[in-house]
This record gives structure tokens, sequence and C-alpha cells, in this order.
């Protein structure tokens, strides 16, 4: 990262004087003295950058050197955007701080600042000032009204202000596609429908139910396949005591993304029993079991067949399931299953607890987008900050 970011200075300085170069001779002068012309302070300002010494000097130096114009401005915008990705971002606000104390840049260019500006103060944890700044464009409607609409929503969701967040990210989607509900699915859709679940949730314990109920409406119209949605109206629904409602909600999840099926399929087989309806979850089960073999759901389908059909039943669904597919926490159900059948327990002791630690071992996440994995699911990825992207890991370590 650091030779890249030597690499982008060093092509940034070229840059440059081939840009004085240029304007040089288009004022006749003769291309020697435009290099020449070049303040030597420019160089050593460039050199210091480079090397990451006496920052501030190296800043002040370029402020003072380079004059800033409309042929420039990109430059100066670039060069202090490349010190904020570098962590410096004093540096980079002091440089966007001077383009707009000058008075020669359009309006247009000014805003163009006001957003590289802006950015730094929220990677400094200046929240508020660069909220300002960005309100502002917003108001003003700027060119850059949905540049800074973008940040606002970033800002919002670090705040955790998900109302603010909601209404700046709707005004990215365009109206007609609001009024149809149909929207196509992108990474600022999900997001809105998690924020949506986030803020129905501090309804939730504030007992706002009208409220609550429109947020999760909500969250499946900027995307139909938010399970989080459903599963919090499917908690909602068991907690009340409804529990024909709570299966009708909780099933759609299999048709949303049958992985997070794992999640709630304990709820599931709760509400069937309470409904008198073993049956039915034992034609739910298998009817999900013969799309994709989930370990979560055919232990719940287990249980369910050893309370109606009996022990060995159980046992030989368990055992044909784990023929078909292996999992590790398929197969430690399956040995203690006959654990009854075998004399040399201690045998069975050291296996187990082998299957045990190669579990423990392994992830029971992880985000489709950057790979994080962990034991718990995160509605947004603690890594790469993308909503909806953790599910839960398929396979002989996994579901």
């Amino acid at each position: 990262m650091q030779d890249f970011a030597t690499f982008i200075l060093l092509l940034s300085a070229v840059s440059i004087g081939w840009l004085l170069g240029r304007y040089r001779r288009s004022k006749k002068v003769s291309l020697l003295p435009a290099v020449n012309a070049i303040p030597t302070s420019y160089y050593q300002s460039l050199n210091l950058l480079i090397s990451n010494d006496d920052s501030n000097d190296a800043v002040e130096s370029f402020i003072e050197s380079f004059e800033v114009n409309s042929s420039t401005l990109a430059t100066h915008i670039s060069l202090g955007n490349l010190l904020r990705e570098r962590g410096d971002t004093e540096g980079a606000t002091r440089i966007h701080q001077n383009l707009l104390a000058r008075t020669n840049l359009s309006i247009a260019e000014q805003h163009q600042a006001h957003i590289a500006l802006a950015k730094d103060y929220a990677q400094a944890g200046l929240l508020d000032r660069a909220e300002s700044l960005l309100d502002a464009l917003v108001e003003e409607g700027s060119e850059y009204l949905n540049t800074a609409l973008k940040e606002l929503v970033g800002i919002y969701q670090e705040q955790r202000d998900w109302q603010l967040a909601i209404d700046a990210g709707r005004r990215l989607i365009p109206k007609r596609l609001l009024r149809s509900k149909r929207l196509p699915s992108s990474a600022l859709s999900v997001a809105i429908s998690h924020y949506c679940c986030e803020l129905a949730e501090q309804h939730i314990l504030a007992e706002n139910w009208r409220e609550t109920r429109a947020l999760l409406r909500q969250a499946l119209d900027f995307d139909p396949k938010c399970v989080r949605s459903n599963m919090i109206s499917g908690r909602l629904s068991i907690e009340a005591g409804h529990y024909r409602q709570a299966i009708k909600v909780l099933e759609q999840i299999a048709e949303q993304d049958p992985l997070y099926i794992n999640e709630v399929v304990d709820s599931l087989a709760y509400c069937y029993q309470q409904s008198n309806d073993i049956s039915g979850f034992i034609r739910f089960a298998e009817r999900l079991l013969r799309q994709q073999v989930l370990t979560s759901v055919l232990m719940q389908l287990v249980l369910a067949i050893r309370s109606q059909q009996g022990e060995d039943q159980a046992r030989e669904c368990l055992l044909t399931y784990m023929k078909r597919r292996p999992t590790l926490l398929g197969i430690i159900a399956l040995v203690e299953m006959y654990r009854g059948q075998v004399n040399d327990q201690s045998s069975l002791d050291l296996l187990t607890e082998m299957l045990d630690a190669l579990v423990a071992r392994n992830p029971l996440y992880r985000c489709g987008d950057c790979g994080f994995a962990g034991k718990q699911l995160h509605w947004q990825c603690p890594s790469c900050k993308a909503w909806g992207g953790v599910a839960p890991v398929i396979g002989i370590d996994g579901q």
C-alpha cells in the first residue's frame, strides 16, 4: 500500500509539472523557462509527503507553492484524498480547507471541495462538521446532491440515526421505483431494509407496535428478501401467542433465503408443537430437506419423528441423511443415538470429544463479500460493513 501511495504521488508530481508546462506554453513562454518556473519548494514538499516526514511542513509548502485554480483543483483534491487514505486526515483537511478559502473557484468547484472536506471530517470522527457541510449541499440542490446524500447515509449509519439514514437513502432511489415498490436489489436497498429493521427494534422496546409493523413492511418493500424482517415479525407473533401467524411468516424465509431457515427452525418446531400439528412440521421439514440438507432442520425433524414414531425411526432418518450429506454436527448426533447400542462407551466418548473440538474450531457464519468468519450472526459485517452479507456456513463443518 505504501509503494502504491508513493507511485500515485510521483504520478501526481509528473502530471502537475506537465500541466504547468502546458499552461506556460499557452502564454508563449519557452519550454525550459516553464519547467524552471515551477517553485523548488513544490518539489521539496512533494518529496516530504512521499517520505512521510514533516507532513505539516510539506503540506504548508505545497499550499504556498502551488496555485489554486480550475486547472489545478483536481490535483489539490486528489492529493488531499491520498493523504486521507494514508491516515493523515489533518493534512488532507488543511489542503481541502485551503481550496474553500479561494474566491476564484466556481460554485461547482467549491462544492467539490466541500465533499472532499466532509470526507476528511468524517474520517477524523468530526461527524457533526461533516454533516453540516453535506446538509448545505443538499439544501442548495448541488449537482453533487447524490454524492452528498451517499455520504450522509454513511454518517447517519455511524450515528445510528436510522430514520435520517432511511430518509436520505430514499432520496437516492428514483421516485418511479419507490411508487412501484419493485426496487431492483442493490447494496443501498438492502442497507435501507436493515435500517428499517434497526428502527423497528427500537420501537419494539418502546412498545410502539403500529410503527414497528409499518417499518417491517417498509423493510420488505426495499428488499423482498429481507429475512430479518420476517424473523422479527415471527418473534413478535410468538410472543403474542399467534403461532399460526408465526408459522406463516417464518416459513416464508425458506423462499427468501433457505440458509437462514436454520436461524428460525427451532421456533418453527415450537409453533407447530403449540398448534398440536407435529405432522405438519414433519411435512415442512421433509419438503425443505428434499431441496437442501440443512443440519438444524434435520435435527428438529429427527426430534419430531422420535416423538411420533419412536427412537428407531428417528435414528434411521438421521442415518439416511448423513449418508447423503454428512456434517460434523449430524455425525455427533448420530453417535449419541447409537450410544446405547455400543459396549465400548469410552471410545464413543473419545470420538464425541474429537468431533466437538472440530465443531468448536470452525466458524458458524461467513461474509460472502469479504470472507469474515465468526460464531455469531451479524446483520452488518464487522469487517467490510456490508449489510446482509453474513450467512450460515454450509458444508461438512457447518450446516
